[in-house]
């Protein structure tokens, strides 16, 4: 018995069923690929899987079909793999356990890889379909797009002719994606010698601010707590030497740093000087701060009068302080076409002081690969002026807005003409595949579109079954126009 048996669209969660029967968290995706290759030779059709797993299935226009056009539909095979503490669901041989309750489907204190298996589910009901007009489709499954566009970076689309990319991978209906940043990754090695001294030994925090996403909430003022520590800091140096022993914030270059401390010690001075030096010091520093949102806390607790500690000299503590001050961070540049949306930014997200080094961690993003590469090298210049070293990965492109989509207008007008308003047209500040697409086939004319569904990559991913079935009718309809 077949859970979502009974559900509208009923070819569209046949197949999502199916894709849930699969293990297929990211990494591993070699079933879920050779399924997709059987499922398109059975229905006859032009099939090409790569060695990431990567699947392309082709299918003819329909006989009805006049414009002579291609559309490619696209979604990722891979789920990101998460449970509840008292799941026993292994995802590398488990089937999911599915249930709908109160118009949602859910999995069983597991995510549910709606994200983005309704999209391949899509993808493959098109694929079966023989009664609806549709132009010539290049359906493509991408492997691995939750760890890094893994597939999408690998794919080779030489072969493929559309003239359109829906891709099917967002998560609230009625809004088309029409533009999303590109993204790199630099790690900067800055070193710093250190000394043994004496000293008043304090431990400093400074915590409280909100994080997030550093792409979608980099322009919300929620405050970097690294480079806000780093200020506190550096000003304290500028009065007294001191030494750094430890520095620590943020956990990945991705999220917005929502803490971070340090311990240090301070030659030459009294405890009770040392206190009023870091209040001081974080007057003056907040004093210069926009306002910030979240319940930002300077804390300092001192450790030890007479430590004797193997410390940051004080010279390279005011060095690498100088560095983490004169480093960007945060929205580089707005968008001109679309008033509040960052079109180019950088996160410092991790800092860490290891031995005698200190490393820190970016993610820079724009929707302007020129503007992209030039901010990079910016990072790069600065660490290398300072005597660092740096690494550099997880290069992808951007999607830039197109003022002439023919794509974005004809299926705005769809949209309208079957329920009466517009859609909601939005620009991203983070990455999409559309990206990687568009780079290897500049010619192409995209938009992104979803289903609703709540909480994903967690426990509580839910999907909209009403939903669901609005944005299959709507992608029937909207093929239907592409065909005529």
């Amino acid at each position: 018995m077949r859970v979502l048996e009974n559900l509208d669209p009923e070819r569209v969660f046949y197949y999502f069923e199916e894709l849930t029967r699969i293990p297929h968290a990211s990494r591993n995706t070699k079933e879920i690929s050779d399924y997709l290759v059987k499922f398109g030779k059975e229905l006859g059709l032009e099939v090409r899987q790569d060695e990431a797993d990567n699947v392309i299935i082709k299918k003819p226009a329909h006989p009805a079909c006049r414009s002579g056009k291609t559309l490619m539909l696209q979604g990722h095979i891979d789920m990101v793999a998460a449970k509840t503490a008292d799941s026993s669901h292994d995802f590398a041989k488990d089937p999911l356990k599915l249930s709908v309750k109160d118009g949602w489907v859910w999995a069983d204190r597991t995510t549910l890889g709606a994200d983005d298996g309704i999209g391949a589910a899509m993808c493959m009901a098109a694929l079966a379909d023989k009664e609806h007009v549709m132009p010539a489709l290049e359906c493509v499954f991408t492997s691995d797009e939750e760890i890094g566009m893994l597939g999408a970076a690998a794919i080779d689309l030489s072969d493929c002719k559309a003239d359109y990319l829906i891709n099917l991978d967002s998560e609230e209906e009625g809004v088309f994606t029409v533009s999303c940043a590109g993204g790199v990754r630099a790690a900067l090695h800055a070193p710093c010698a250190r000394i043994g001294e004496a000293g008043v030994l304090a431990s400093v925090v400074v915590d409280g601010g909100l994080g997030g996403h550093s792409g979608m909430n980099i322009a919300d003022n929620r405050g970097n707590m690294i480079k806000i520590l780093a200020a506190v800091l550096k000003r304290m140096s500028e009065k007294l030497p001191l030494g750094l022993v430890e520095f620590e914030g943020g956990m990945v270059d991705n999220a917005i740093c929502a803490a971070c401390h340090a311990v240090i010690v301070v030659p030459f001075a009294e405890k009770e000087e040392v206190k009023a030096l870091w209040e001081e010091a974080v007057e003056e520093t907040k004093a210069v701060l926009p306002p910030l949102k979240g319940n930002i806390s300077y804390r300092m607790s001192i450790l030890s009068h007479e430590a004797d500690e193997d410390m940051v000299s004080p010279e390279d503590t005011k060095r690498v302080l100088d560095l983490i001050e004169e480093l960007p961070d945060g929205v580089q540049k707005m968008s001109e076409d679309v008033p509040g949306m960052p079109e180019t930014s950088l996160n410092l997200g991790v800092a860490r002081l290891s031995g005698e080094e200190m490393f820190l961690d970016f993610c820079l993003r724009s929707s302007d690969d020129s503007q992209k590469m030039a901010l990079l090298q910016r990072l790069l210049d600065q660490i290398t002026a300072y005597g660092g070293t740096y690494e550099v990965s997880g290069l992808y492109s951007g999607w830039k807005y197109d003022p002439d989509s023919a794509l974005r207008q004809m299926a705005s007008k769809v949209y309208e003409e079957m329920y009466g308003v517009a859609p909601k047209i939005e620009m991203i500040h983070a990455g999409l595949e559309c990206g990687m697409f568009k780079e290897k086939m500049p010619d192409l004319d995209i938009i992104a579109l979803g289903v609703n569904m709540l909480d994903i990559h967690s426990p509580m991913e839910h999907l909209s079954v009403e939903s669901t079935a609005h944005v299959w009718d709507y992608l029937l309809k909207l093929m239907a126009r592409i065909a005529e």
